[in-house]
């Protein structure tokens, strides 16, 4: 197997752009200094580590890396809750539905077996 999947590598590059887009977000709100209720050092914080988070995942699956594809599926399983919880809270449903079916498909993509074959 050495051609890595389409699917694989659209989710890679969806990760990465993620990633980038919240490490920009996170030090725009710092710079701006948005979020001033919760503290924007923290704030701050939480989007450096996730955008990192995403940008090492989304290499990993460039990389057919199991434990990227493993890391993938526990954010969108977080992504799922969150989803569940937007949907039944006052929040937004339209917010909510669309990440839980976002989240259901890539992790219904990333357990199936012809691709987990591909991971080492």
């Amino acid at each position: 197997m050495s051609e890595r999947p389409t699917g694989v590598t659209i989710l890679a590059i969806l990760m990465i752009l993620y990633g980038i887009l919240t490490l920009v977000g996170g030090f725009l709100i710092g710079i701006a200094g948005a979020v001033p209720f919760i503290g924007i050092s923290v704030t701050v914080f939480i989007y450096v580590i996730w955008g990192i988070i995403y940008i090492i995942g989304g290499l990993g699956l460039f990389s057919l890396r199991d434990w990227a594809r493993i890391l993938a599926i526990i954010i969108n399983v977080l992504g799922l809750i969150g989803g569940i919880i937007l949907t039944i809270t006052i929040v937004s449903a339209l917010i909510g539905i669309p990440m839980i079916i976002i989240s259901i498909i890539i992790i219904w993509y990333l357990t199936k077996e012809d691709v987990k074959a591909y991971f080492t």
